[in-house]
């Protein structure tokens, strides 16, 4: 007799990173790869990131196809943290159990974001200045130093509004 054994089926099918966290600013084309040997679809029902490639279609499960989802995750707006899946589910027949989760943490923004810098240096000659920054909450600004005066001294924060802080220096003699 004649005994003949076929070896099981290979198959390809991982994410490379499964938790990424990203700081308030966001990332435009993050490399996040899918190798399978299966075909797939990725889903995210955040508004906040875009997937740029969301399916692969395999040509056999031999081969195994290596695909970067590239998403791109945009700034957050909000001091709050916020979180999401990215789901890629498998669509071949006999297949459509496996499923990789990919979860997304992004922090939120600082609570007054300077849009260059929180310390301000001035010429030591008297002059008004204004520095420009966000803020989700209502602000209030104050000084010990006798040679500083500030004009704008609250705001009610709106953190889609920029925020002046409208001050001016006395000469340093």
């Amino acid at each position: 007799y004649i005994e003949v054994k076929q070896s099981k089926l290979n198959i390809v099918w991982r994410v490379s990173k499964t938790d990424v966290e990203f700081d308030y600013k966001g990332k435009s084309n993050y490399s996040l790869y899918v190798s399978s040997s299966l075909s797939w679809e990725a889903t995210c029902k955040a508004d906040w990131i875009e997937l740029k490639n969301t399916q692969y279609t395999s040509s056999d499960k031999y081969t195994s196809g290596y695909i970067n989802l590239s998403p791109t995750i945009k700034e957050n707006m909000s001091v709050i943290d916020r979180s999401a899946e990215i789901v890629i589910q498998c669509t071949e027949a006999g297949y459509a159990d496996r499923k990789l989760t990919v979860k997304i943490k992004q922090t939120g923004r600082p609570e007054l974001y300077f849009y260059d810098t929180a310390e301000y240096s001035v010429s030591n000659m008297a002059g008004n200045y204004s520095v420009q920054f966000l803020s989700e909450n209502a602000w209030v600004a104050s000084t010990d130093a006798t040679w500083l005066t500030i004009s704008t001294t609250s705001g009610s924060g709106n953190i889609s509004t920029p925020q002046y802080l409208q001050f001016s220096v006395q000469p340093n003699t």
